[in-house]
């Protein structure tokens, strides 16, 4: 549009009469050719009517409304017009006229005239219609156009609520964690300090544990010695005994001989006695030293069984330990989804606001024509001020020649009545001359009669 009121004109084609009634058909308006040939107010009128429904969305009821307007409500009367019936047919002959002048405003044509409507031209109708056809096309290409960038920007609208929706709920879920966080703190402290001390004393059990496996492993060798040395002992007995049957079955019936080989076994079986009880006794400090080193062995399984307890709860606490940072990597997740959803956002804002600019571009396009709508609608408005104004100055002058048709009417029935009293006066000495015409009559007939 230009600056200073300057108004647009638009180039269209001039449609033969053929392919002006195709294209009315197209729009289910109802043409003749004689219309177009020779139009009528009154063709012409029903055309254009059904063309400001379809091109500006003024409905032929609008314009036929008359001086009534809300329910029911009568615009003269609201305005305080005197004899309002008078204008019961200008009214809308004036919407009338304002619809055509903005349709064909729209369409590019700026000199619509009164006559155009009154009293039309086949040539001027002809053009008229080219416009409005070639604007009703314009309208149809562009209105697609905008109800498409229209939906994408609904579909991008429910997107971003969406995105949002979503956004709010991982919020309120972050939050949530990080109440359930605060919350677990304490426990996860103590947890912590729980595995510290936890940590502490299985250092302390693997070390006590370190010196006990030594210990049992120097008690499993002398087991095993003191092992070896009773299976040797048992075998040097089991020699002594056969050696002993070997030297019996030797044995010679000299007396001398017998005592003195008794007196030898005597020493020598004295002396395996010895070595019996030293043997007895060695074993029995063997059996003790089991005895101890079994019980060392369930002292040291028991250890072992305390420190895999506490290797469970070490886990344990461990599993707290990852289950927390599971928490946080989680809660950090949420952040960069939430980081993510934000760009989303803003992407589809940018994209948004991109159709909103070609919406902003295609409005600014289509509000040249709407401009000098509007102008021409100022300029009807105009006309309309000037015909109230013109309105406003007749009434003035009718109530000015209603005073002077009262005071004439005033001085009128005066005149009235004092002709009427005048002529009732001279009716009256008619009357009375009548009555003494008769009288004398009389009396000259009775005159007459006695002569």
């Amino acid at each position: 549009g230009g600056g200073g009121g300057r108004q647009q004109s638009f180039s269209f084609p001039m449609l033969s009469s053929e392919e002006i009634l195709a294209c009315m058909n197209e729009l289910q308006i109802s043409m003749e050719p004689q219309d177009l040939e020779k139009p009528s107010a009154r063709s012409v009128r029903h055309v254009y009517e059904a063309l400001c429904e379809v091109c500006i969305g003024v409905t032929k009821e609008e314009i036929n409304n008359g001086i009534t307007y809300g329910e029911g409500t009568n615009l003269m009367e609201e305005l305080g017009v005197e004899f309002p019936d008078l204008h019961e047919d200008s009214v809308p002959q004036l919407r009338f006229f304002r619809a055509v002048s903005k349709l064909m405003s729209a369409s590019g044509v700026h000199d619509t005239r009164l006559w155009d409507v009154v009293k039309p031209e086949a040539k001027r109708f002809k053009r008229n219609m080219s416009a409005v056809i070639n604007f009703a096309k314009f309208r149809e290409e562009r209105l697609m156009k905008f109800q498409e960038l229209s939906q994408r920007t609904e579909e991008l609208f429910e997107a971003r609520d969406r995105a949002e929706a979503e956004n709010n709920n991982i919020e309120k879920e972050i939050n949530r964690l990080k109440l359930e966080r605060e919350k677990e703190k304490p426990q996860i402290e103590q947890l912590e300090r729980d595995c510290n001390g936890l940590e502490e004393d299985i250092n302390e059990f693997n070390k006590q544990q370190s010196v006990l496996k030594y210990e049992v492993g120097n008690l499993k060798e002398k087991r095993n010695e003191l092992r070896d040395q009773l299976a040797s002992i048992e075998f040097q007995k089991l020699n002594t005994r056969q050696e002993s049957e070997r030297i019996q079955k030797n044995i010679v019936k000299s007396p001398e001989r017998i005592k003195r080989e008794l007196k030898t076994q005597q020493r020598q079986l004295e002396k395996e006695k010895e070595e019996n009880v030293a043997i007895e006794n060695n074993l029995i400090q063997l059996q003790k030293k089991l005895a101890a080193i079994e019980q060392a062995e369930k002292d040291l399984v028991s250890a072992t069984e305390s420190i895999e307890e506490i290797e469970q709860e070490f886990l344990k606490c461990k599993t707290a330990t990852k289950e927390k940072k599971s928490m946080s990597s989680s809660i950090k997740t949420h952040g960069s989804l939430i980081k993510q959803l934000e760009t989303t956002k803003s992407e589809m804002e940018r994209q948004l606001q991109i159709m909103k600019d070609r919406v902003v571009r295609i409005k600014k396009q289509g509000s040249i024509k709407l401009q000098t709508a509007m102008q021409a609608e100022e300029g009807v408005n105009n006309q309309v001020a000037e015909l109230q104004a013109e309105q406003a100055q007749a009434r003035t002058e009718t109530k000015e020649n209603r005073d002077k048709i009262r005071a004439i009417e005033k001085k009128m029935d005066e005149q009235r009545k004092a002709r009427s009293n005048a002529l009732q006066d001279r009716t009256n000495a008619c009357q009375l001359l009548e009555t003494k015409i008769k009288e004398s009559s009389e009396i000259l007939l009775d005159a007459i009669s006695q002569s």
